[in-house]
């Protein structure tokens, strides 16, 4: 072998490439080795040299990360690290939760224990008491109604068995449970009260029956008679001993028999719930172990598909040397040997494992017909099982003779033949019984009639005793009548006029609306007069800079005396129609409210004027009540009176206010007049506010137009009339300054005068609601009024309808004495009729006795016929079983038997099968053919055999045949639902995949 020196950077270390690459097995490897030593000895060439290991240490380097990709990969690890921890915690969660419901379901086992235990004690008491009761109840005919009743609910309660108390705990809610416990309670509640009534009624006759006996001995002095009577009293005494001490004994083995049966009940329903749960499980494991199945056969898959690559990346595997040159390693023809090897091998191996595999199938078809046999064997048991049943339920009458239950009823025959003869002796002292029920029946009689003469004298007494009541009551019922009548005549005079005032009120309460928006219009008023003040103002500033030009400019000329005059008098045509306006606005304004102000004057004198009439009219007919509230519509009234004062002061004060603002506007019109139209500038600021900034670059236009035209003009108007004209305008600014500070009073007062009348207003509504208010009061005391009125009429209809029933109750007292009285007629008929019957029982009784006789007489023949068949039939029942004993061993010897030959005969095919195929091995040239046409057999067995094209894939579950899921998928589309091999019909549930490893 051909080495070559590779340099590794990993470690820094170098080594040969044939070490480095490994060899598939070392056994061929040593051999190959010593194959190449041998010829090199034989043609001896010189050795190579020795290359001597060169060790570099490489310094120690922190980890660089050159890639994102590395980045990640950290990234991941790290994640990894932190999922894991989470998968811990959550495993010790996981583990904790476990406990919890292991806890849970041990508490719920040991509480489904103990509800099983309660239920199967309390069924068993009820089924004591019922019994108890029947036993009471069979000595007693009178109580055959209560009998049916126990029986129902013993049916009822007894049913619902303890397979169904756990399923119904589980499925109903907590308001059932507890109707159901209280039915229950309620069920046992009753049969120990029944219970307790019977066990007092035996009591009292076995008193009775004393008293009698004691009673009959006293009277009967034939010593002879009365020494039997003892004699046959103390048989009949042991006798009921001994059979109550048999019955309590019976019963106590009841009890017992049916505790143990409710125990194993108890297990059963507990088993049944644990299986349930297993299967469940059992149905989640097969489907998880599906999907494990199926990862596995990807892996497979997968692993194959790696492992295919994996040889194709060693087989092109090469080395580099130190110069650079590539070697190609041999190891690729060592490979090859190798794989031709492991092929040999595995087929081999194939080969063994195909015959291993047929010996497996004729095993299972031999299991499979063993199977079919026994599926058939147990069908005909089956039968066999269903003919035995109906046998039994239709057993001759031979073998119902030879039973030993047919025994004990002959006996029990010859007991109750004796029972009948006691019952004679008891028919005569029922007799004497009756007798004694007369006389008693007589006496209550008497009793009875005796009370309910007392009671119809008390109910005599009561009568008279609610007549009186009810005198009372109409009295009283008169007075709150007139009372009534007296209130409602005043509440009629008090109607109307309280209707005015509402609709006063309502007036009062729209005026007062119309003031407050009145109120808000001046205020909005008030606000446009501060604006226009604001202009005033700005006009005055323009003045003052006008009059200090003026002051300026004294020794330039003035401007021609047309020219100034004309425009004197635009501007004071102008000032005047604005000045007008206003005056006009304001006026109309005032004069409206002045109107305003006046009709509600006018409306609060009328309102007076009829509250106090109708005070006056009210005054006479009202009682002592109505005084207060007179007393207080005057302080209403005097109220009014002072709110009428002050509107007509208010008005005063609102009239100074408007003669104030004429003389202020005339002022401002002669202020106008005298100051010289300088600027039309301030003509079109006063009539534009928006354009204000536009005027004012006129306004320096025409100042600066005006000194070339005065410098124009010729000097003719002297320094003396601009000296006048100026001190004019300074005189005019100091009396508008003085009307502002004015008008800043005037609208201070006219602040507080409408803030005064809207503390007015407030109050006039706060009276208004008052009064509402005091309405309210009076109706719902007129209310109050009716409504007691109606609650008498209805009392005194309850008061009449009562008296009629009373009348009612007299007359059923006298009916149900009158039919009492018939009652008692019938009852002594009756008796008659009871006694007649009597008689004829008696002789009916003395026939069944001669009967009885003739049966006693048969049936102890009967009974010595019976001794001599049972001795037979034991004798036949034991050579049947001897029989039987043979006929079972000898049975299972036989199966023995055939079991083991049908083992050696598996043995012989299996052998014979190894045989042919190892003569086909002999007789035929090459192995490889037999073994591809065993592979063509195989292939032909795993194909569907339907197509025989596909493979088989799939199962039937009805008679499990294999074929491909095509085949099945396309019979069940076309509605051919049959199997192609036996013809069994399938659904869309009745076919399922199969994987073949």
């Amino acid at each position: 072998m051909q080495s070559a020196a590779v340099p590794c950077t990993g470690n820094g270390i170098k080594r040969t490439a044939a070490n480095a690459l490994s060899s598939p097995s070392p056994t061929s490897s040593s051999s190959s080795n010593q194959n190449d030593n041998s010829h090199q000895q034989s043609e001896s060439p010189p050795p190579p040299e020795k290359r001597s290991f060169i060790v570099v240490e490489s310094p120690i380097k922190l980890e660089t990360i050159s890639s994102s990709e590395d980045l990640d990969i950290k990234v991941l690890r790290i994640q990894n690290k932190n999922l894991s921890e989470r998968l811990i915690q959550r495993q010790k969660l996981e583990a904790e939760l476990r406990d919890k419901i292991d806890k849970l379901q041990n508490r719920k086992a040991s509480d489904d224990n103990k509800l099983c235990i309660i239920d199967r004690y309390w069924t068993q008491l009820d089924e004591d008491l019922r019994l108890m009761l029947e036993r009471f109840d069979s000595s007693e005919l009178s109580d055959s109604n209560e009998k049916t009743t126990n029986k129902k609910l013993n049916e009822k309660f007894s049913s619902q068995s303890v397979r169904n108390f756990l399923s119904k705990l589980n499925d109903w809610d907590k308001s059932e449970i507890e109707d159901f416990l209280k039915e229950r309670v309620k069920f046992t509640t009753q049969t120990v009260a029944k219970l307790l009534t019977a066990y007092d009624r035996l009591t009292k006759k076995n008193e009775l029956y004393l008293k009698e006996l004691s009673a009959k001995s006293q009277e009967s002095m034939e010593t002879s008679q009365s020494s039997t009577i003892e004699f046959k009293v103390k048989d009949l005494s042991q006798e009921n001993i001994r059979l109550n001490e048999l019955l309590t004994n019976c019963q106590q083995k009841l009890h017992v028999n049916g505790l143990e049966k409710k125990q194993l009940e108890d297990q059963l329903v507990l088993l049944e719930s644990e299986m349930k749960e297993l299967n469940n499980k059992v149905d989640d494991t097969e489907y998880e172990l599906e999907k494990m199945k199926d990862k596995a056969f990807k892996l497979d898959g997968q692993l194959a598909e790696t492992l295919k690559k994996l040889n194709s990346i060693q087989a092109n595997v090469n080395v580099t040397d130190q110069n650079g040159h590539v070697v190609y390693h041999n190891s690729f023809k060592q490979n090859t040997n190798n794989s031709n090897r492991s092929n040999n091998l595995s087929d081999k191996q194939l080969s063994d494992l195909e015959a291993e595999c047929e010996h497996q199938r004729e095993l299972a078809k031999n299991r499979l017909e063993e199977l079919e046999k026994f599926n058939k064997e147990y069908q005909a048991a089956i039968n066999q099982i269903e003919k035995l049943k109906t046998d039994l339920k239709m057993i001759p009458e031979s073998v119902i003779e030879q039973t030993s239950e047919y025994r004990m009823l002959q006996t029990k025959y010859s007991i109750i033949v004796n029972d009948n003869v006691k019952l004679k002796q008891a028919l005569d002292e029922t007799r004497n019984l009756l007798e004694l029920s007369r006389c008693s029946f007589q006496r209550q009689l008497e009793q009875m009639e005796s009370e309910e003469l007392a009671q119809q004298k008390r109910l005599g007494s009561e009568i008279i005793q609610k007549e009186e009541e009810l005198t009372q009551l109409r009295k009283e019922n008169e007075l709150l009548r007139i009372e009534y009548e007296q209130n409602l005549a005043a509440n009629e005079q008090t109607g109307p006029i309280n209707r005015e005032m509402r609709s006063l009120i309502t007036t009062l309460q729209t005026n007062n609306k119309l003031l407050k928006s009145d109120n808000i219009r001046t205020k909005k008023r008030l606000e446009e007069s501060n604006q226009d003040i604001e202009k005033l103002k700005t006009k005055m500033s323009q003045l003052q800079s006008q009059l200090s030009q003026f002051q300026n400019k004294k020794e330039e000329p003035v401007e021609n005396k047309d020219s100034t005059e004309s425009v004197k008098t635009e501007q004071e045509v102008e000032i005047k129609k604005e000045n007008d306006e206003i005056k006009d606005n304001v006026i109309k304004d005032l004069e409206e409210k002045n109107r305003k102000l006046q009709e509600s004057h006018k409306d609060m004198k009328n309102i007076i004027d009829i509250y106090s009439k109708s005070s006056s009219g009210s005054s006479t007919n009202s009682t002592s009540s109505s005084s207060s509230s007179t007393s207080k519509e005057s302080s209403k009234e005097k109220k009014y009176s002072n709110e009428l004062e002050e509107a007509r002061l208010e008005i005063k004060r609102l009239k100074e206010c408007i003669e104030k603002m004429k003389s202020s506007s005339s002022k401002l019109i002669v202020a106008s007049q005298t100051i010289p139209s300088s600027s039309p500038s301030t003509r079109h600021h006063h009539h534009h506010h928006h354009h204000h900034h536009k005027s004012s670059d006129h306004h320096h236009h025409d100042e600066s137009s005006n000194p070339s035209s005065s410098s124009s003009s010729n000097p003719s108007s002297s320094s003396t009339d601009h000296n006048k004209k100026i001190k004019s305008l300074e005189d005019t600014i100091k009396e508008l300054q003085k009307n502002l500070s004015n008008k800043k009073q005037e609208e201070a007062a006219l602040l507080n005068d409408m803030e005064i009348t809207g503390q007015a207003f407030e109050d006039m509504q706060e009276q208004n609601i008052r009064l509402m208010q005091q309405l309210r009061e009076k109706d719902d005391a007129n209310f109050k009024l009716v409504s007691e009125r109606i609650k008498l009429e209805n009392s005194q209809k309850i008061l009449k309808e009562e008296k009629e029933i009373y009348v009612q109750q007299v007359t059923t007292l006298q009916e149900q004495q009158e039919a009492q009285m018939n009652v008692s007629k019938k009852l002594e008929e009756q008796i008659q009729v009871l006694t007649q019957s009597i008689a004829i029982f008696e002789k009916e009784v003395m026939q069944l006795q001669q009967t009885c006789e003739t049966y006693k007489r048969q049936a102890i023949d009967n009974v010595q016929l019976i001794q001599e068949l049972k001795l037979n039939s034991q004798k036949y029942l034991f050579q049947l079983k001897e029989a039987q004993q043979l006929v079972a061993e000898k049975s299972e010897i036989l199966a023995t038997q055939t079991f083991s030959n049908k083992r050696t005969q598996e043995e012989i095919k299996h052998l014979q099968a190894k045989l042919e195929r190892q003569k086909k091995f002999e007789m035929a040239a090459n192995m490889d053919e037999v073994l591809k046409e065993e592979i063509k057999e195989y292939k032909e067995q795993l194909r569907c055999p339907s197509c025989k094209i596909k493979q088989k894939d799939a199962v039937l579950t009805k008679c499990f045949h294999v074929f491909c899921f095509d085949c099945l998928q396309k019979r069940y589309d076309t509605r051919q639902r049959k199997c192609p091999k036996c013809n069994a019909g399938f659904g869309a549930n009745d076919f399922r995949k199969l994987y073949l490893s």
